[in-house]
């Protein structure tokens, strides 16, 4: 609820350092298959290593908040995959399940505050109905998008294209570092 009120206040503070990003997404993927060991989680790289300029606090808040919806709303057994790639000079992060889906007219709602799929099939799912709000702001703020392509009974795929040298961020991790180094003014 704080990210949220700090969101609406346009106070939401995002901290922006070179991330290793395939490095990172990896290091987040391995975290979800020692956290759900019973679950096939699989990434696939289509790129080297590159640099994003991103709050890696936040980040971790957007790749977790989706693989924990990835691993909520999919069967046992049924695969997650994590795909990463260069796409037009950004970075292409993708999160597939072969869950429940999302119906083609709530998706374009599941990004709003307190939404949640108005499905039958949810009911035992715990949640706020906040993540995905969250994710969009926590992307919007770093210069990217998220998306979502779904079909009921078939699963999901949320895509977050992130800028690899955002305009205004990189500025602003300039910017943060000019300030610390300055001696402050009395």
């Amino acid at each position: 609820m704080l990210d949220v009120s700090r969101i609406e206040t346009n106070r939401l503070q995002i901290h922006p350092q070179p991330i290793r990003w395939v490095e990172f997404i990896e290091g987040r993927v391995s975290a979800f298959r020692v956290q759900h060991p019973t679950r096939s989680i699989t990434f696939d790289v289509a790129t080297p290593e590159t640099t994003v300029v991103a709050d890696p606090d936040r980040m971790r808040q957007v790749v977790d908040n989706l693989l924990s919806n990835a691993i909520k709303y999919s069967p046992e057994g049924s695969y997650i995959e994590v795909h990463v790639a260069i796409e037009d000079g950004h970075t292409l992060t993708m999160v597939r399940d072969y869950g429940i889906g999302i119906p083609r007219d709530e998706q374009k709602k599941i990004f709003d505050r307190f939404h949640r799929v108005g499905t039958g099939l949810v009911h035992d799912v715990k949640g706020s109905g906040l993540g995905l709000s969250i994710v969009q702001h926590i992307v919007q703020a770093h210069g990217g998008q998220v998306t979502v392509e779904s079909r009921s009974g078939e699963g999901s795929t949320f895509s977050i294209v992130l800028p690899i040298e955002p305009a205004g961020v990189a500025d602003m991790a300039t910017a943060s570092e000019t300030r610390r180094e300055r001696p402050s003014e009395a």
